[in-house]
């Protein structure tokens, strides 16, 4: 049987809404390849074929090049998208592969789902893949991070990669989550203690906004005025 009747087989039992378990079951024992170029070259494009896949995701990662395959899979997992990143993190939650898979299924808000899932997790190495996020282009994403959680990372690190109208909408959102967020002390660890006209922004936004100014802005203010 040649690959295509094997696509027609599988995209016939996917259209009449059945399992798809048997036949791929037959060619993962028989030539596990021709399930791996149906799915890499996206011959069959359903979400149930991705669903079933991911139950025999051990028996594919044993052959198939786990950035090409979960890039190969996500392509197809777009209603669950939620639901596959964090599959895909709870299996490879530390490789640098995912910075491009999720650049890929996040677009413009590439490193949201993966930095909120450090963040749960409390993981000590949250600060290095915010590093490696913006050196790969992440902006909203990493700004969003900070408006919904107040963690002051973002803000320092996009800062200091000279991205400053995204790490000033960072400073912003955390400050307004949490306004006793140390956004000030990791923007002087990361770019020193020069801070005079990115604190006048932060405040300038945070008066636009309707917001109280925090303690820590205050301070330094009355620090200033001394």
């Amino acid at each position: 049987m040649s690959i295509e009747q094997v696509v027609e087989e599988l995209q016939d039992t996917l259209d009449a809404g059945q399992s798809v378990s048997g036949i791929v079951d037959a060619w993962m024992a028989k030539d596990p390849q021709i399930v791996a170029m149906i799915l890499l070259e996206q011959r069959v494009v359903h979400s149930m074929f991705a669903e079933y896949l991911l139950r025999i995701i051990d028996q594919l990662e044993a052959f198939v090049p786990h950035e090409d395959l979960y890039l190969a899979l996500g392509k197809q997992m777009t209603i669950n998208q939620e639901t596959f990143m964090d599959f895909v993190l709870s299996r490879h939650g530390d490789d640098f592969w995912l910075i491009g898979l999720f650049k890929e299924l996040e677009g413009s808000m590439m490193g949201y789902h993966h930095m909120m899932y450090k963040h749960q997790k409390q993981s000590r190495d949250l600060p290095g893949w915010c590093q490696q996020y913006a050196q790969q282009g992440a902006r909203d994403g990493l700004v969003a991070f900070a408006q919904d959680t107040g963690n002051p990372i973002p803000a320092a690190i996009l800062y200091a990669l000279g991205a400053q109208s995204a790490g000033l909408d960072a400073a912003v959102g955390a400050f307004l989550c949490k306004p006793k967020s140390p956004v000030l002390e990791f923007l002087a660890s990361k770019i020193g203690p020069e801070l005079y006209s990115i604190v006048q922004a932060i405040d300038l936004r945070l008066k636009a906004e309707n917001a109280p100014r925090p303690r820590m802005l205050q301070w330094w203010f009355d620090q200033m005025n001394d």
